[in-house]
C-alpha cells in the first residue's frame, strides 16, 4: 500500500490538482455536507473513499472534483446518493472500467417518468442497474451529458480541464496542470478570486483592468462567475 505522504506527494508532482473539502464544494457548487458524505462517509457509510482519505486535511484530487460535479448533475434531477453509487459501481463491474462519470465513453441515461438510471457504452444498449439487457421499450433522456461538454478529455480519457462558465471572448477555467487547478480566467492568466478582489479594491471594471492589464471582459466574466458560484443548486443535499 503507498504511503499517503507519497500519495500527496505525487499528486503534486505530475500536476493533479488538489482541492480542500470546502474549496471543492464551492467550486462544484455542492453542499459541503453532501460531499463529505460521498468522498469521506458519514457514520460508518462511505459510498466512494478519497484517494487521500488517510491524510489529517480532508483533500480532493481534481479526477474526484470532477466526479463531484457528476454527482450534483445526478442529485439536481432527483436521484438520491444511494442511486448514484448503485450505478457508478454497477457500471465499473459491468464494462471492467474506472471513473466511468468522468469517461466520455460511457452515457448515463434515465428512464422519462421514472428514476431508473442506466448506463451505455457509445453504440452498445443501455443496461440497467440489476445488469439485464432486456429493457423493453422504455423512452430514455441522457443524464450529465451537459455536465461532460464542459469537460475537455485526453486521448487516454483523462479530464484535463473543467469550464464552467464562458463569455464570448473568455472562459473560466480548472486546470491542475494552472495555477494548481484554481479557476483562472483562462485567456488571461489570472485567478479570478484575484480579479474579484480588484474589482472590490479598484472600485470599478475600468480600475480593476487597468491595474492588472486585462481587457475589462475578463473582469465582468471573473464577477459572473462569483455570483454562479454562490447559487447552489436546489435539491442536491445528501
Amino acid at each position: 500500500m503507498v504511503a499517503p505522504s507519497k500519495q500527496l506527494a505525487d499528486s503534486l508532482l505530475n500536476s493533479e490538482g488538489l482541492y480542500t473539502l470546502a474549496d471543492a464544494a464551492y467550486f462544484a457548487r455542492i453542499p459541503i455536507s453532501t460531499l463529505s458524505s460521498w468522498f469521506f462517509g458519514r457514520g460508518d457509510h462511505v459510498y466512494r473513499h478519497a484517494r487521500l482519505a488517510a491524510l489529517p486535511e480532508k483533500l480532493l484530487t481534481f479526477e474526484e472534483f470532477i466526479e463531484a460535479i457528476a454527482i450534483r448533475s445526478l442529485r439536481e434531477q432527483g436521484f438520491s446518493l444511494k442511486t448514484i453509487l448503485a450505478a457508478l459501481t454497477q457500471a465499473e463491474l459491468l464494462f471492467d472500467a474506472k471513473r466511468v462519470f468522468t469517461n466520455p465513453n460511457f452515457d448515463f441515461l434515465a428512464e422519462k417518468k421514472g428514476k431508473r438510471l442506466f448506463v451505455s457504452p457509445h453504440a452498445s444498449s443501455p443496461v440497467g442497474l440489476e445488469g439485464k439487457k432486456d429493457i423493453g421499450q422504455l423512452s430514455f433522456e441522457p443524464v450529465i451529458k451537459d455536465y461532460l461538454d464542459l469537460i475537455e478529455f485526453d486521448a487516454d480519457h483523462n479530464a484535463l480541464a473543467y469550464r464552467p462558465l464562458k463569455s464570448d471572448e473568455f472562459n473560466i477555467a480548472l486546470n491542475p496542470s494552472r495555477s494548481f487547478g484554481e479557476p483562472i480566467v483562462e485567456q488571461v492568466g489570472y485567478p479570478a478570486r484575484t480579479l474579484i478582489r480588484a474589482l472590490k479594491e479598484e472600485g470599478s471594471v475600468e480600475r480593476a483592468a487597468w491595474m492588472y492589464g486585462v481587457p475589462e471582459g475578463a473582469i465582468k466574466l471573473a464577477e459572473k462567475y462569483e455570483k454562479y458560484l454562490r447559487e447552489i443548486p436546489k435539491n442536491i443535499a445528501a
